[in-house]
């Protein structure tokens, strides 16, 4: 693949790989780091990529990886807590919540058991992504896109008692 393709190929992709980087950090800058490193070694192994092979499908490939390799790292690093693993009244702005408020802590742990692809998807579709295109990048049917959106979408309205969702 040469330069002028890998860049095509990018653009075309780039809100779907995007999206996917966000979804596996749920944080916008390390998203944007991991896209950053993604591409950077995506670029470096263009040649590598088959003829007639998906784009989207090999750098998302390689995300996974740099993204699996980078929690392992962290995961033995010591000192080290995930949000998920602190009490509630470790943080801050949750001392001062009402007793029936839902804190960060509560909600990050019910939208960590929704399923991944349900929240993937209606976190690209809130981004703007049209259903052709997640059925395209995601090789769903238009049905299973729309009922899985619908199901996300049901999850959180629960989740935060609000029917704008």
């Amino acid at each position: 693949m040469n330069d002028n393709m890998f860049v095509k190929e990018l653009r075309n992709s780039y809100s779907a790989i995007m999206g996917y980087a966000r979804m596996l950090t749920k944080e916008k800058s390390s998203a944007e780091d991991l896209f950053q490193d993604t591409m950077e070694q995506a670029f470096m192994r263009k040649d590598s990529l088959s003829v007639g092979s998906s784009f989207y499908t090999w750098v998302i490939a390689i995300m996974r990886n740099i993204y699996n390799h980078r929690q392992r790292d962290d995961a033995n690093m010591p000192g080290f807590v995930y949000m998920s693993q602190m009490d509630s009244d470790e943080l801050p702005c949750c001392n001062s919540l009402p007793d029936n408020a839902l804190n960060a802590v509560e909600v990050v742990k019910m939208i960590r058991k929704m399923p991944v692809d349900e929240i993937g998807l209606l976190y690209l579709f809130a981004e703007g992504m049209e259903y052709s295109d997640l059925v395209r990048e995601f090789n769903m049917p238009m049905s299973t896109v729309k009922y899985k959106i619908f199901l996300a979408r049901k999850q959180l309205k629960r989740i935060f008692g609000n029917d704008d969702i």
